[in-house]
């Protein structure tokens, strides 16, 4: 265990400076002096019967605690970073992958550009890269991206044991979802695998924020973002491969087509068609009988399927709807017209969202305060 500076430096009390002399195991330190990461990792080791000195250490500085789960492209582990006293993620390549010496170098440059993109995202609604180190594995290094350590479910798990949300915690989820395209949209990014499984809920101490992560698969959609990567590295997302999930991919995408962010849109609308109905627009069958139904077949409306009682008379359908249009060019064409469309049309209905939430709502829709505005003057003549 390294000399503990962080606690050392909150107090000059004899026992303080006392532990600070020695290599204090976490379990010993006084419960005043440590953080709720400490904590959780006190109770984390003491289910396991482990010391933090038992768990790998990588990176000089990085305890690996428990694996977390797989994704697409990396094995993600519960870390303690044991120089600034935190629980952190590090996001790896999964080893059988590391093996297949043709797509090797194709696997290591798409996991770089997650890195890459994480890193030049400044949204609170973007998990956030620290770091990025080398794991010495035999002849071959493994790439490990350190990111937030995020407490509570993904969307995924909420959903599978709520089924559905209220269309007001809906829709706070999704701008949110939207705001975090927005700013992946500006730096010129495509998520292009948008799923309830990369969306994680964090229960921060002032309320609910929703993070979205897994850019793993990453497309570029304008020539100054492409600019950043070589020739070699544009080919690995490029027009004829198809990349994403079936029950959430975009009919372009399915079609192997020339992918933009209208296609994050598409995954957007559903997540929130879900979010809603307690259902996908479409499920079952195998994968490409999935993609087919998104091209060819247009989802029920509302009217047609058993809806939640509490959302029967649903005001975001049209919103969802217009999101899970086929041709592109017939959705919302930037994420911020989708923001600004579930922002309107969702306080209309439950002003006091914005009073409850004002960090959320506060997109600057000019349009909407003019209708508010002429309202009001006719409520007053």
């Amino acid at each position: 265990m390294p000399h503990i500076e962080s606690l050392a430096a909150r107090s000059t009390e004899p026992e303080m400076r006392a532990m600070s002399r020695k290599k204090t195991p976490i379990q010993e330190i006084p419960e005043r002096y440590t953080t709720e990461d400490e904590r959780e990792l006190s109770t984390l080791l003491g289910e396991r019967a482990l010391k933090l000195e038992d768990c790998e250490l990588i990176g000089n500085r990085y305890r690996v605690i428990k694996e977390l789960g797989k994704g697409g492209m990396g094995v993600a582990h519960l870390v303690f970073n044991e120089k600034l006293r935190r629980l952190q993620v590090m996001k790896r390549l999964h080893a059988d992958l590391l093996q297949n010496d043709v797509h090797d170098q194709s696997f290591r440059r798409r996991f770089l550009r997650e890195i890459r993109t994480l890193a030049n995202s400044h949204s609170p609604y973007v998990v956030t890269a620290y770091d990025v180190i080398t794991i010495e594995r035999g002849a071959e290094p493994e790439q490990a991206l350190i990111m937030d350590y995020i407490r509570g479910k993904d969307l995924h798990d909420t959903l599978k044991q709520e089924r559905y949300f209220r269309e007001d915690h809906a829709a706070k989820i999704a701008i949110q979802i939207a705001r975090a395209l927005i700013a992946a949209h500006e730096h010129g990014i495509v998520h292009r695998d948008l799923k309830p499984e990369n969306i994680f809920i964090d229960k921060a101490s002032f309320g609910e924020i929703v993070r979205v992560s897994d850019f793993g698969i990453a497309g570029f959609e304008n020539e100054e973002a492409r600019a950043v990567f070589d020739s070699e590295e544009r080919s690995i997302t490029g027009v004829g491969m198809v990349v994403g999930t079936p029950e959430y991919m975009a009919p372009e995408t399915a079609q192997g087509g020339k992918v933009d962010g209208r296609a994050d849109l598409y995954g957007l609308g559903v997540i929130m068609y879900r979010m809603v109905t307690g259902r996908l627009p479409f499920s079952g069958g195998s994968p490409l009988s999935l993609m087919n139904r998104h091209i060819n077949e247009r989802p029920k409306p509302f009217t047609e399927l058993s809806m939640p009682e509490a959302n029967r008379h649903a005001i975001l359908e049209p919103i969802i709807m217009k999101l899970l249009e086929k041709d592109p060019n017939k959705r919302y064409q930037t994420a911020l017209e989708a923001a600004l469309a579930i922002q309107r049309t969702i306080l209309k209905k439950y002003p006091k969202l914005r009073e409850s939430h004002p960090d959320i709502w506060m997109l600057r829709d000019d349009a909407f305060e003019q209708v508010v505005l002429e309202e009001r003057e006719r409520k007053v003549a």
